[in-house]
């Protein structure tokens, strides 16, 4: 990129802006000079707002990361349109994970298969026909999961091939957790990395299919006696549970304890089930099963690692005919770091989150540390923020602080757009206020991509930079990237203030 004269007096403001606080704190970070070539974005605001002490938990747990105390940090990241191409997220996925370590891809969807625009880094194929749904128009017969969407096919002999393409980061994996519908209707899958399909037929005659081995498991119940200082969320991870499990096996209401209180974290007594077929050289075990959740989630190590997942179906009887896919999480589990999670669904809205059930039982697997909010563009497309857009924006917050009880949140305004491409929005300065006012009443932290971008009209500067699509709403894909380092430099700015003990 060729600087100007005024391109680089900005760029050497901005340096002299950012000095004394890189003085301040070794942890704080720049921007790459060639980002910093554009005179009407605000790199002077490029700041998250009520960091501390909204934060604070989650910068502990990074600090916890590099200092190898835990081996695993979590950020989910739910948004619309911006972010189902992954071209923001994956710059913040590949920036967090070169500084705190690569644990894998995280949360997939073979949107392919969906028939909708996937990330660059994921390629899926079926030769199956499958049915699908997104969040914002899901059914209570069909409803989205994990990933807001959801696909279903009626071929009990359904192959579906996932592979992760190379790109910069190596994102092989020897964990899945595959969240998946349950039922009797439902087939059993066998999954593998490279898996030879099963014959069907033998001599003309159909060949039968392998029934799933039962498995019968004897164990007595086990307690924890709760310490001072431990918490609902630290025991259930410590014992392979998820809260709501172990809430489940105490019949808690809430996530309250106290100290001394004993608490039942494995069921114990005699357990027989059947297990899918998953075939080598997997093993799997049932996660997720409780009758508040009408998916399974099952999770399968691998001996080795792949960038490919073959699931097959393998249906035990002729009521067998149905495969539900909500999504699956990739991991290496052998590698300490951090998972970057992305959730982001074409049209969506924060009302079409909230009202899906399933989404948020299931939403609670991800076990997040941190949340990143990046929704409401499409709530002001007629040029205003409408009446239920606060109502909307409490009770998202309300459920993930439900379902993810020790996650800090980060909301992000919208950017700057044209109402229907042809006046701008002035909805969009209303909506950006309203989330600054609520995230700094509700010790929630605010990224203001509104005003950093230059607030009104700046879409216009950004589209004349090559950086915004002609429907003045969208990013082009270096737009994205832009995004993605200012979101980074500002999270790792925040995190470079914070002390430790």
């Amino acid at each position: 990129m060729t600087f100007g004269r005024s391109h680089l007096l900005r760029a050497l403001a901005f340096s002299l802006f950012i000095t004394p606080f890189l003085l301040h704190s070794a942890g704080a970070q720049t921007l790459d000079p060639k980002y910093l070539g554009h005179e009407f974005i605000r790199y002077d605001l490029n700041r998250i707002s009520f960091a501390q002490p909204s934060l604070n938990r989650f910068f502990h747990r990074l600090h916890q990361l590099e200092t190898g105390k835990v081996r695993r940090v979590n950020i989910v990241h739910i948004g619309d349109s911006h972010i189902q191409t992954d071209w923001w997220t994956s710059v913040m996925r590949t920036e967090l994970q070169r500084k705190f370590g690569n644990a894998g891809r995280g949360l997939v969807f073979p949107f392919s298969i969906a028939k909708t625009n996937s990330p660059t880094d994921l390629a899926a194929n079926s030769t199956s026909t499958w049915t699908n749904r997104r969040i914002i128009h899901s059914s209570n017969s069909m409803p989205a999961g994990l990933s807001g969407m959801v696909i279903r096919t009626q071929d009990p002999n359904f192959r579906l091939d996932l592979r992760m393409v190379r790109r910069e980061s190596d994102y092989r994996f020897n964990k899945v957790t595959l969240l998946t519908g349950t039922g009797p209707e439902h087939v059993h899958i066998r999954i593998g990395n490279g898996l030879q399909s099963t014959p069907n037929s033998i001599n003309g005659q159909r060949a039968p299919r392998p029934r799933p081995a039962a498995r019968t498991t004897t164990a007595a119940a086990k307690y924890h006696d709760v310490q001072a200082g431990e918490t609902l969320y630290r025991i259930a991870k410590n014992n392979g549970l998820s809260i709501q499990e172990l809430m489940d096996l105490n019949s808690l209401s809430g996530s309250t304890i106290r100290v001394g209180q004993r608490l039942k974290v494995s069921k114990g007594g005699t357990l027989t089930r059947s297990m899918p077929d998953y075939g080598p050289p997997c093993e799997s075990e049932l996660l997720l099963s409780s009758p508040r959740n009408r998916g399974y989630a099952s999770t399968l190590y691998f001996e080795e690692l792949s960038d490919r997942l073959v699931m097959q179906g393998v249906p035990c009887s002729p009521n067998q005919r149905q495969t539900t896919l909500y999504g699956l999480v990739v991991e290496n589990y052998l590698k300490p770091g951090l998972l970057y999670h992305m959730i982001g669904v074409n049209g969506a809205k924060y009302a079409h989150y909230n009202r899906n059930d399933l989404f948020w039982h299931q939403f609670s697997l991800l076990d997040a540390d941190l949340v990143v909010v990046s929704l409401g563009t499409n709530e002001l497309v007629m040029g205003q923020m409408p009446q239920s857009f606060p109502n909307d924006v409490e009770t998202l917050v309300a459920k993930i602080r439900e379902y993810a009880p020790y996650a800090d949140i980060l909301l992000t305004t919208p950017n700057d757009n044209y109402s229907y491409s042809k006046r701008h929005n002035r909805g969009v300065e209303q909506a950006s206020n309203y989330l600054k006012d609520y995230a700094q009443s509700n010790g929630i932290a605010c990224w203001d991509l509104y005003e950093i971008m230059g607030g009104a009209n700046s879409i216009v500067n950004w589209r004349r930079a090559g950086l915004a699509q002609p429907d003045h709403l969208h990013f082009t894909h270096s737009g994205y990237v832009l995004q993605g380092h200012l979101l980074y430099q500002a999270l790792m700015n925040a995190y470079g203030f914070t002390r430790y003990p």
